[in-house]
């Protein structure tokens, strides 16, 4: 199991580090058939399904209404076929790639499942570690702050937030808050808002109500001590800015207003995000500081993306996946189960920090988390319904004399 979800987490940025893929799509592909594979070599044939409707149903479903919304699209303006086709295949992979990562967390024992998300956790703090001290061997595009395997820091902060929620929600007392304190020290030496921000989110989730307001308190007091320029910089969303991230992210919100006026709500379609260019001010502000589009295809946070391609249909989905990551957080809050459950939790909550803070589009190792903790909530739904479907069943007493 370790070898396998650091294979989810660290092969698509690893491809993209060293200049293998040129994208994170390879990358994520690559991982997604790593796990198929995993599951069909070691899973009981019987077992490989998680529910009675398959993985390859819901991918089937779902392709048909991604190529039915293009389809829409494309009577109402222009659209590029071959980019949105190209990218279907790396779908599928995650769809089923994520399905056959919830059978084998539910197929294994609780301490194995345990031991690698202990042995994943270890391993990205030994990541952060080399982050911190600035060992990093040379990347094939040049970056500022590059993190081996991870481009960014933010990259190594969307992989990290999950694993450092379930170690503080598995954790209890003072070792809960210390690796609470030990993220946020992290991101305060990394420099990274994206890690500040997944930590409050599992202070939220993990703590309980006095340690949380003692904490923010703690935090508040601390503050003025230390130097915030760099956080300020990026807390600062006008147009007058002068920091990239702020613009990019600015840049985002300007894209789903732009892509919902001119589609009337209905999205530009799969994948067309920044295909076209944009016209939106921060872009243009973008432009004159590097001469050159930033984050233009991603939106900067997956949530730009998402309602700016399929407008109110990626708004729906995006309410459903708040419901459901709100119903995942108050389980964290009010009790841990087993490790996979607990982790499928986890993975759920801290998707919300790629929503809506900083993602890669579509294609990331956190997709793949994301549809295989969905799989995996969905399939102890299912059985926990079955459970008590049969436990109402009246039972038949036969008496004496009744006829077999």
């Amino acid at each position: 199991m370790g070898s396998v979800l650091l294979v989810v987490l660290l092969l698509p940025t690893l491809l993209f580090y060293s200049g293998l893929a040129s994208s994170m799509s390879i990358g994520v592909s690559a991982s997604a058939l790593f796990v198929i594979g995993v599951a069909w070599l070691h899973l009981p044939r019987t077992r490989r399904g998680l529910t009675a409707f398959s993985p390859g149903a819901t991918a089937s479903l779902i392709l048909l209404a991604v190529v039915a919304h293009s389809a829409v699209v494309a009577v109402r303006g222009p659209i590029d076929f071959v980019r949105a086709g190209a990218s279907l295949v790396p779908v599928v992979l995650i769809l089923i790639g994520g399905a056959a990562l919830a059978r084998l967390f539910a197929e294994a024992r609780d301490s194995d499942v345990d031991h690698a998300l202990h042995l994943a956790f270890y391993m990205l703090c030994g990541i952060g570690m080399f982050g911190i001290l600035g060992v990093a061997p040379p990347t094939a595009v040049p970056m500022s702050k590059p993190m081996f395997p991870f481009t960014e820091p933010s990259h190594f902060a969307l992989a990290f937030v999950p694993l450092l929620m379930y170690r503080c929600v598995r954790s209890v007392g003072w070792l809960r808050l210390l690796y609470l304190v030990g993220g946020l020290v992290a991101a305060l030496l990394l420099e990274n808002l994206t890690l500040v921000v997944g930590c409050i989110l599992i202070a939220v989730v993990s703590l309980r109500p006095f340690a949380l307001l003692a904490t923010l308190s703690a935090l508040a007091f601390a503050a003025p001590l230390a130097d915030l320029t760099y956080y300020l910089d990026r807390l600062d969303l006008s147009e007058a800015t002068q920091n990239l991230s702020s613009l990019a992210y600015l840049q985002g919100w300007q894209l789903i207003g732009e892509s919902w006026t001119n589609s009337h709500g209905w999205g530009i379609g799969f994948q067309q995000l920044g295909v076209r260019g944009t016209n939106v001010a921060a872009s243009d502000l973008i432009q004159t500081i590097i001469d050159g589009p930033l984050n233009l295809l991603d939106g900067s946070f997956t949530l730009a993306k998402l309602v700016s391609e399929f407008g109110f249909v990626g708004f729906a989905l995006a309410l459903v996946y708040v419901l459901v990551a709100a119903r995942s957080a108050l389980a964290l809050r009010h009790g841990v189960g087993d490790p996979a459950t607990t982790f499928a939790h986890c993975s759920l909550v801290a998707y919300s920090v790629e929503l809506g803070i900083r993602g890669g589009g579509y294609f990331t190792a956190n997709v793949v988390l994301l549809v295989a903790a969905g799989w995996l909530l969905a399939a102890n739904r299912h059985r926990l319904r079955r459970q008590v479907k049969r436990a109402a069943q009246p039972t038949t007493v036969l008496g004496p004399g009744a006829p077999l």
